[in-house]
Parts: structure tokens; sequence; C-alpha cells
């Protein structure tokens, strides 16, 4: 018998692999977690029937969120908060820096850890590297204690529903924010664009103002309007890579 993943996208499009052979699933207190192998992607996890990462293409997401902020602030980096990111896929990519020193993972379910490290070997190899401190809790209870701690916090979350929904809040940025030093940097994995609803229409530009007029005031006054391109929030001085919902 065929066994194929399928992940959909919309209801009309969607994913589907022909795997191999499916080595392991459990249901933890959190989640679903299942492991498969196929020939496309080499082994691959899934967190309640939804993709998380494959062997043949992690390293794209795992490189960009570490090796970006890195390549601003470089040895200015000198602990570290990741949240989510239970694979170890930031880890082994930070372990990479000899001038880190000290890294703080903040993973809500434990059993995602010794699954990875058991049959994803490749991507958790350096979560026992002794500057890696794991904390089995809910990231968005741990940040709200923290203040002035961290240079970079990267959020490797899960999609905006179960154990990471809470990572997907105004409350939560605005701890992080609180979390880091002056300097600090924020990046944030999540989502895609062109998995969301069309952007709203922008609004035509106001006509000039005709002989006697005073121009137009007001919060969206002067402002040039980009299509599909939000300008970034910004985070009162501090480097954040979390624009908004739309940001790629």
């Amino acid at each position: 018998m065929q066994l194929t993943f399928t992940e959909m996208h919309t209801p009309t499009v969607g994913l589907q692999i022909q795997v191999d052979r499916q080595l392991h699933t459990e249901k933890s207190d959190f989640q679903r977690i299942d492991v498969f192998e196929c020939e496309e992607f080499g082994r691959f996890l899934t967190l309640d029937g939804y993709m998380m990462l494959t062997e043949r293409d992690e390293f794209i997401y795992h490189e960009m969120m570490v090796h970006v902020p890195m390549a601003v602030l470089g040895e200015k980096i000198k602990k570290v908060l990741v949240i989510g990111g239970g694979d170890g896929g930031c880890v082994r990519e930070l372990c990479r820096y000899k001038h880190i020193e000290h890294i703080d993972l903040v993973e809500i379910d434990e059993r995602v850890v010794a699954v990875c490290k058991e049959y994803l070997p490749g991507v958790a190899c350096s979560l026992d590297d002794p500057r890696v401190h794991i904390l089995y809790q809910d990231g968005l209870k741990y940040i709200r204690r923290i203040e002035d701690e961290y240079d970079l916090i990267i959020i490797d979350s899960t999609d905006t529903f179960g154990p990471g929904e809470g990572l997907f809040t105004m409350e939560f940025y605005g701890n992080c924010y609180k979390a880091l030093h002056e300097h600090g940097v924020l990046v944030n994995q999540h989502e895609s664009l062109g998995q969301r609803d069309p952007l709203p229409p922008v609004p035509a530009p106001a006509s000039p103002p005709g002989p006697g007029q005073s121009p137009p005031t007001g919060s969206g006054a002067g402002r040039k309007a980009f299509p599909h391109s939000p300008a970034p929030a910004r985070c009162h001085g501090r480097a954040c890579g979390h624009t908004s919902p739309w940001s790629i």
C-alpha cells in the first residue's frame, strides 16, 4: 500500500509527497509528532499534520534566520534566545560562532527535542553544546519576566494555532522588545505572504490643494502609498526583524 503525505494550503492547492516509510508517530501533551522518510526530501518532521522541516531544505530558513542578524551585529552578539526551534536547526547555526557565549532554547514540547535528536540528528546535532541551555517552558510566559538580557532573539515557532498561538500577539512582541539589549535584534519565522488573503486596496492619493486651500493633515498626510509593501514597524531604536503579518 502506498503512503502519501498531503498538506493543503488552500482548498484547491496543496503539497503531496510520496512517503517511503513512517519512522515515528506519537501524541505528546501538546501535539501529534510524526517523522516520515521520502526519496525527494529525505526525512521530514510534521506537527499536527503540518510540515515543519525536511532534511533536504531546512538549511534555507535556518541559515537565513541566524546568519543575517549575525552579519549585522557580529561579535556584539553574546547571548541569544531561541523560542521554539526544538528541532535544533537554529541552534546548530548559532553554535558555528565561537564568540556566542550563551544560548537559551525555550521549547514548550520536550518530545519534539527528543524525537529530533533520534530521527533528525543532522539538524539537532548541536543541542548538547555546553553553551546551549534548553528550557521546557511556554515561550509566552517565559519572556514576560525577562528584561534587557539578550543580544538576539529568534522566534522559530509553529503556525498561528496550537501550542504556538500565543507567539503571535502584541503582548508577546512587546515583551520581546523589553528583553532585548538596546542594540538587540529580533528575527521571526512566520508564514508566507502568498498564503494570506489579498491586501485591501490602497486609497487613491489626495488631489493637490487648490488656490487658497491648505494641504491635507492627519496621520496619512504626506506619506507615499506602496501597494503590498507596508512600512516596517520601528522598535524604538532597536533593530527588529518582525514588521507586520504581511512581511516576508
